[in-house]
């Protein structure tokens, strides 16, 4: 089964600059620096997701250097997450973010981070719930096993296209999907699964083992 990169869930936008949410997030990653907002600039040589491509282009072309940090998305009422990104700072010292979104974000929250460094291998999203509900935590945790699936071994450092065996990943991504589902029709775990059996989330999907290695 060929699968692409996960893509982040369309619910999400930037997240809010200063709440709670966003300043515990920032306290998991163990990062003393401020969130800052930028504007995305459009650039005929950009291509979406690929930010280090994006940025060593302008670097080339324009000088400056590659500023490695954080995007911070937020799905409202339901958690906030870290994408690992990098921006082009500029030979005055000023951020640009030349990588477009595949939501159409125009605007980014943006954590610099100079304690990190990309060097090819996949950096997975950081997560944290933002209510306490049995599908959040569950979806966080699906998420986190399809990217120790996604990039096990070798496939860490492929990018693009991954080949995985169907036995490995379609178990994920179909409990995934009811979960997103339901998080997006702002259902509870006591609320009837949405795969149809008629029970409860909690009483259903809910009771399946969800590895923790991603060995399953």
């Amino acid at each position: 089964m060929i699968l692409g990169a996960p893509n982040v869930v369309s619910a999400t936008k930037p997240a809010r600059e200063g709440s709670k949410h966003t300043r515990s997030l920032c306290a998991k990653l163990r990062v003393s620096a401020q969130p800052i907002r930028l504007q995305w600039e459009r650039r005929s040589d950009s291509v979406a997701l690929e930010c280090f491509a994006n940025v060593q282009r302008c670097m080339d072309r324009d000088g400056g250097s590659i500023q490695y940090g954080w995007l911070l998305w937020e799905w409202p009422h339901v958690y906030i997450e870290a994408e690992f990104h990098s921006v082009w700072r500029d030979a005055d010292g000023v951020l640009h973010e030349v990588t477009s979104s595949p939501e159409g974000a125009v605007e980014i929250l943006f954590l610099p981070d100079d304690s990190r460094r990309y060097e090819g291998k996949h950096i997975d999203n950081v997560r944290l719930a933002i209510r306490d509900d049995l599908l959040v935590h569950n979806y966080i945790r699906l998420a986190e096993l399809r990217t120790r699936v996604l990039t096990r071994g070798e496939r860490a450092y492929q990018h693009g296209a991954v080949n995985i065996p169907a036995v490995e990943i379609l178990p994920i991504l179909e409990h995934m999907d009811i979960v997103r589902r339901m998080l997006l029709n702002n259902q509870r775990a006591s609320d009837v699964c949405a795969c149809g059996s008629g029970r409860k989330y909690k009483r259903c999907h809910g009771v399946l083992k969800i590895p923790e290695d991603g060995s399953g």
